[in-house]
């Protein structure tokens, strides 16, 4: 059997002597809540370098944006290597969660099971557009929530939205009427699908 790595073996077992040293543990503020939520600065520790350094820089009191059940989407993965949500806005937010603490392990396989629950809801949810459109570095979910809308308009073949589901009403809920990076993306997007999809319909002129 091959031998483990030395940092990752000297990784894990500071991590596991803060597990057993018990002590403080973080105050965790979610979004608006005046409640915090202890957490064992071991399992924030195992988690990510960056938050660890957040604990440690911030006397263990954290304040974030996103909501409860998104932070516990990200402990989940902690505890079991297992995205413990099918709810696009949750999973929108432990995505943000995962990008901004650096955890490429985490934030990619809640990525794709956004991307399955899309898929199996058939629509992309107002709320979850909205929350994605907070933070201008999710460029990559953006685009591809924007993208399949787009795709769903030109399926629909009128333009009245996903599968005649994603239309004004859904637009104004997520808040994104006078968001100028979302209407630039969407326009833009569902310019180049219905492009796209009227070229191919275009029949062939015959053969003089």
């Amino acid at each position: 059997m091959a031998l483990a790595n030395p940092d990752t073996v000297a990784e894990a077992r500071r991590v596991v002597d803060q597990l057993f040293d018990g002590g403080r543990p973080v105050q965790i503020f979610v979004r608006s809540d005046s409640m915090a939520y202890p957490v064992p600065k071991a399992i924030l520790a195992a988690a990510s370098p960056k938050l660890e350094r957040l604990c440690e820089t911030s006397d263990n009191i954290i304040t974030l944006d996103e909501g409860l059940e998104a932070l516990q989407v990200l402990l989940g993965w902690v505890l079991k290597r297992a995205v413990i949500s099918t709810d696009q806005l949750v999973l929108t937010e432990a995505y943000t969660l995962g990008k901004k603490f650096e955890i490429p392990a985490f934030s990619n396989p809640v990525f794709k099971a956004l991307q399955d629950q899309i898929d199996v809801d058939r629509k992309v949810c107002p709320l979850a557009m909205a929350a994605a459109y907070k933070n201008p570095d999710l460029k990559v979910l953006q685009q591809r929530m924007v993208r399949r809308i787009s795709e769903g308009i030109a399926a629909d073949d009128v333009g009245t939205g996903l599968r005649a589901d994603w239309g004004v009403a859904d637009l104004k809920e997520a808040g994104l009427e006078d968001n100028n990076a979302f209407l630039r993306d969407f326009f833009g997007q569902v310019t180049s699908t219905l492009r796209k999809k009227r070229s191919r319909e275009v029949p062939a002129n015959p053969s003089q």
